[in-house]
């Protein structure tokens, strides 16, 4: 959690996020279908919430954000499995895969084949070479630099 927030932002009330969705919290897509629940279950209205005449406190932003995080875990690790990865990679896969969904990152083909060898400079070139570089602005650059750092170890996929 620790490390995706920094790349996100916290805001209690809705806002727009860089490609334009209505997103609240810590990148809660407000637009994603099971918004309303998540929401009701933290007793609000989906509405108010989206149309800015209610916000979330801290501990909803919390709540939100650590299944949100589970949820990146878990599609990272199915992305990847982290067994001898290091840390570094299993960071940024996580934290691209709360940004991405599974969906997004599963997209991702050649640089999954990279690190399967552990070929972490061409990984790298794989993360500058796609629409996700370019749209998330310095979160992409931080993770690229922090991939070319990890020391690359060919070995069996």
């Amino acid at each position: 959690m620790a490390f995706i927030e920094p790349h996100e932002g916290r805001r209690k009330q809705v806002y727009p996020d860089s490609q334009g969705i209505p997103t609240i919290g810590v990148g809660f897509n407000l637009k994603r279908a099971d918004a309303p629940q998540r929401l009701r279950e933290l007793g609000h209205d989906y509405q108010k919430i989206l149309n800015g005449t209610d916000q979330l406190n801290d501990q909803e932003i919390n709540q939100l954000l650590k299944l949100d995080v589970k949820s990146a875990l878990f599609n990272a690790n199915s992305f990847l499995p982290f067994q001898d990865q290091p840390k570094d990679v299993q960071l940024i896969l996580t934290d691209m895969a709360f940004n991405l969904g599974a969906k997004g990152l599963n997209k991702f083909v050649e640089f999954q084949k990279a690190l399967k060898i552990r070929d972490y400079s061409k990984a790298a070139k794989e993360m500058i070479n796609s629409q996700w570089y370019n749209q998330v602005g310095n979160r992409s650059k931080k993770l690229v630099r922090m991939m070319k750092n990890i020391t690359s170890i060919r070995g069996p996929s």
